[in-house]
Order: C-alpha cells, then structure tokens, then sequence
C-alpha cells in the first residue's frame, strides 16, 4: 500500500512485533489490539483494511461501529465500492 500510494500515510497493526524490517517511508508499524480503545481522534483514518481476523476479533460489531467512527466520514459526492 505503501508503494503504491507514497503521498500517504500508512500505519499497520498488528498484535505482535513480527512486521518486516524494510519497509517505505511511509508506512509505520504499532503493536496494539483492535479491540482495545482507539487513540486517534474520530475521523482520523481515511481507509481502514483487515485480513486473516476471522478467528481473532471477539467481537465483530464492535470493531465495525469503530471502524465507521474512526475512518472519515463520507460526503454527497463520496460512495462506498
């Protein structure tokens, strides 16, 4: 994502320290829990992408109203694809 998009800001999360040693200058790695609070302010996040979570979010909802909270809300002209 990084390389394809170097004018953005990446950030990963992962609960482990098991992120690559090389990576763009535009990506960072935190090791943090989805399910715990959200630091960032509400709308912060522009896109929000998950994979390889099915076994390991207890609680799906939850993490779904916070995604919507946290990623930037949409405007007339915006549609979700």
């Amino acid at each position: 994502m990084g390389d394809l998009y170097p004018a953005a800001n990446v950030m990963g999360v992962d609960l482990s320290p098991i992120q690559p040693e090389w990576v763009p200058p535009n990506v960072q790695f935190m090791v943090d829990d989805v399910e715990s609070p959200w630091l960032r302010p509400l709308d912060h996040y522009d896109y929000v992408h998950a994979r390889h979570t099915v076994m390991a979010i207890k609680n799906w909802p939850k993490l779904m109203e916070r995604v919507l909270q946290y990623g930037c809300s949409l405007n007339s002209s915006q549609t979700i694809r």
